[in-house]
């Protein structure tokens, strides 16, 4: 037994999420803290051990900050407050009795030591955040840092502002943004997350310091519109996260130049964009990739760009957008008919779609297919995990075939206007399929199983045409371990 174990699903096959031993936990806890690891008080509060470590978190609490020049805790936390009070209410009245003595040369000689005190302990604070190593924002959803604070942070290695959580509620909004400026001290940041964080439109080429960084998660900063052009200096990233960032629609042409690069998430092809699919052929590393279509014409379903890729795992495409003719519509009212009856057949592009502009793309983007259709077959012999969302074409793409993946075990189909899943006499070697609100398609459970011979898990939503198929009413099938 390790000290995470997996928490598994009877109904879902893959593990998604993990859990640890209450014993260990506590174990765990209780090393951290003679470590000095993170130091805290149950309420949140920073105790006195708290300047020891060289890591800091940020909790959503009334109490000074890190970052508050009012170091003494508050009473009502500290476990030493009514003795505190009974010898602060003593010298209260013996402080009042000298200052009816005191004369005014001697009020003159307190100021100037209280302020001296006062720049010393400034001096111990930055001296200490010099030193630190860790910033992590567990629960805190207003972020005001002083920006003069903030730039001590020379040595820090992970720097965790965003959200942690999946929750669409936990999201962050930030006062002033001119923190951020402190990064080009950063030489030696290695992880930045600005997950969730809402209010930051740009960055300001405030990354062209971080030599040293290795993972950037930018995702659902939903106000971020442009990416500067200093992303292309980051030589040592890995992991780039631009998922959910809805406005994102511009992102430079020197993003092909991260050599190193593994994962990269929420890639935008638009016609504002200067960095295309071709652009990417470059990064012969990458691992996981997820593209965002904002037109459909801008990528086609035979692209063989994808072949490049030779270390390609992982691969999501979803077509989000497309451009509205208006001669496919007839009228406003006929408009909102149609897409009110289609609601619940596109799923995700239902909103975005009429019927009659559906299937005009649908039979424009078919014959394309047909017509541009490349003399050979991409291979991606190493891709594991396909997902599609709102795919525009009646027909799947020529590379959607078993000899051209052939090591695929997961595919995933969520809206669009697929009639087929291909030739049925081709067999796939797909363990998990999950196909939604894929109201054009039309098979049988025979046939399916005919397709894919060592299905294991089966998940089947708004497929209305997909019949006899042995789903429970959440529209699961899991194969048996006793079934042959």
């Amino acid at each position: 037994m390790g000290f995470i174990e997996p928490a598994t699903k009877k109904s879902v096959p893959l593990v998604t999420s993990y859990r640890m031993h209450p014993i260990i936990r506590c174990l765990v806890i209780r090393l951290a803290k003679e470590a000095n690891f993170f130091s805290f008080y149950p309420k949140g509060y920073p105790d006195k051990n708290f300047f020891k470590g060289k890591k800091i978190c940020l909790v959503k609490s009334q109490g000074p900050s890190w970052w508050s020049k009012k170091l003494p805790l508050p009473k009502e936390f500290d476990p030493n407050a009514e003795q505190k009070q009974t010898a602060e209410a003593e010298e209260k009245r013996s402080v009042e009795l000298e200052k009816k003595k005191a004369q005014a040369g001697e009020k003159k000689r307190v100021k100037r030591e209280k302020k001296k005190a006062q720049g010393e302990e400034e001096k111990k604070r930055v001296a200490y955040l010099e030193k630190l190593e860790t910033l992590f924002n567990v629960s805190k959803q207003f972020l005001n840092l002083p920006e003069e604070l903030f730039s001590k942070m020379k040595k820090i290695r992970v720097l965790y502002l965003g959200s942690w959580m999946c929750s669409a509620e936990h999201h962050i909004q930030v006062g002033n943004k001119d923190f951020l400026r402190g990064l080009k001290n950063m030489n030696k940041l290695r992880f930045l997350s600005l997950q969730g964080i809402s209010g930051i439109s740009k960055l300001r080429g405030c990354l062209a310091k971080l030599q040293n960084l290795r993972v950037l998660d930018l995702r659902a900063c939903h106000n971020l519109e442009k990416l500067p052009r200093e992303v292309g200096s980051l030589n040592k990233l890995a992991y780039l996260d631009l998922s959910e960032c809805f406005l994102l629609n511009n992102i430079p042409k020197q993003l092909s130049q991260l050599s190193d690069l593994k994962v990269l998430e929420g890639f935008v092809i638009s016609r504002k964009s200067p960095c295309t699919l071709d652009d990417l052929k470059k990064l012969k590393h990458l691992v996981k990739l997820s593209i965002n279509v904002n037109d459909y014409d801008l990528l086609h379903p035979e692209a063989t760009t994808f072949s490049m890729f030779e270390n390609l795992q992982n691969l999501k495409i979803a077509w989000i957008g497309a451009r509205v003719d208006k001669s496919q519509v007839d009228g406003k009212k006929d408009a909102i008919k149609d897409t009110k009856k289609q609601a619940s057949a596109w799923g995700a592009c239902a909103i975005k779609y009429t019927k009659k502009q559906k299937q005009a793309s649908a039979i424009k983007y078919t014959k394309q297919q047909a017509s541009d259709a490349p003399s050979s077959k991409p291979e991606m012999k190493k891709l594991i995990k396909l997902e599609l969302q709102c795919y525009p074409g009646r027909e799947p793409p020529q590379w959607l075939v078993p000899e051209t993946l052939e090591c695929l075990e997961r595919l995933y189909i969520r809206g669009g206007a697929l009639t087929s899943l291909g030739q049925i006499d081709k067999k796939w070697k797909v363990k998990i399929l999950r196909l939604k609100y894929l109201a054009s398609i039309k098979m049988n459970w025979k046939e399916l199983q005919i397709q894919f011979p060592k299905l294991e898990y089966l998940e089947k939503v708004n497929c209305h045409q997909i019949a006899f198929c042995p789903c429970d009413s959440s529209g699961l099938w899991q194969k048996d371990s006793n079934q042959t």
